[in-house]
């Protein structure tokens, strides 16, 4: 019996950005596919009526179907505008801890970080249970980053090593199309485009680290590092590809 973890491949389907990672298990043995729809299931109903949608499983025997509810970037977005403005606002000297606290929990950003990692630790728990797993969201280059980014982080020792963590982002957020330029919005971008989605991954990884330090060879330092390079990765977008 031969397991192959961790697999990625790009899937020629609607979802450009798809990925499918699988188990191979002999023939005889018998696994339900799993597919993996990292949005709320209302926001995926609501993409029906722009033509868009969802799978069903009235079309596809043997799978099964399940929403995991992470927010859409607007969400997102309007999250960390709560959060900044309370602790960059005019009386955030005398913020006291308690004050801060609340802050953050109407904030929802937390609740978020929970659901980015909660979806990811999902996608782990299917593939070691030998489960063929497709994974998507909207459009494949935000949700779709994040949770099989993390999902891989957790399942492959070689990408919490420097190297690996380099490797991981070129290859899931650079080369899988995530729109640095519009999310970060550093330099020029369409307000409405603009989130954080970067940043909640760097937050979910920090999450990680501190409850298992001993796993990583990538310190808390190199995280930060790697956000406050978006700034020059947007220049380097809009020099080289624009």
């Amino acid at each position: 019996m031969g397991y192959f973890f961790g697999t990625s491949l790009t899937v020629p389907s609607v979802h450009r950005q798809t990925r499918l990672y699988f188990v191979h298990r002999s023939v005889s043995s018998f696994f339900k596919f799993q597919v993996i729809d990292t949005r709320p299931m209302v926001n995926a109903k609501a993409n029906m009526a722009g033509g868009k949608g969802h799978e069903s499983d009235k079309y596809y025997e043997n799978m099964r179907f399940t929403f995991k509810g992470i927010e859409n970037i607007h969400k997102m977005r309007k999250s960390l505008e709560h959060l900044t403005a309370s602790v960059v606002g005019g009386s955030s000297a005398t913020l006291s801890m308690e004050a801060f606290m609340t802050e953050l929990a109407n904030s929802g950003w937390l609740k978020h970080i929970r659901a980015v990692l909660d979806t990811s630790c999902f996608i782990v728990e299917c593939i070691l249970n030998g489960y063929p797993t497709l994974v998507h969201c909207s459009d494949g280059w935000d949700r779709t980053s994040q949770t099989c980014a993390l999902a891989q982080l957790m399942l492959d020792g070689y990408y919490r090593t420097m190297q690996g963590f380099q490797a991981l982002i070129e290859k899931d957020w650079l080369a899988f199309g995530h729109k640095f330029q519009d999310r970060c919005g550093h330099i020029t971008s369409d307000p409405n485009e603009a989130s954080p989605i970067f940043s909640q991954f760097l937050d979910a990884v920090w999450q990680l680290m501190q409850m298992f330090p001993c796993q990583f060879q990538v310190s808390i330092e190199t995280v930060v590092f790697f956000k406050m390079l978006l700034p020059l990765i947007e220049i380097v977008l809009i020099t080289f590809f624009i």
